[in-house]
């Protein structure tokens, strides 16, 4: 279910971009407020162990589920080794 922080309208959470992952046991959801940012923050939570759910826009139903986000993840993966950028996992 999607929360509305203070002053925030539910055409501003229809607006921005989510994540949504696991952290201790407890799904949660972050926004921000473009694509980039997103994958960037999904991929990091892997890199953290952190199971993520989806990536998407606006509605929370509106994502692309775990095998597209694992897609990503390994090119991230991939890229990051190109430019040097080797960083401990602990995902799968």
């Amino acid at each position: 279910m999607e929360s509305l922080s203070a002053g925030q309208t539910q055409d501003q959470v229809s607006e921005t971009w989510h994540v949504r992952y696991s952290l201790n046991g407890v799904e949660e959801v972050a926004r921000v407020k473009t694509p980039e940012d997103a994958i960037k923050i999904a991929c990091e939570l892997l890199d953290e162990g952190h199971q993520v759910f989806g990536i998407g826009f606006g509605s929370l139903s509106a994502s692309i589920d775990q095998e597209q986000v694992a897609e990503i993840y390994a090119m991230w993966v991939r890229e990051r080794r190109v430019f040097g950028l080797e960083i401990e996992a602990n995902s799968r």
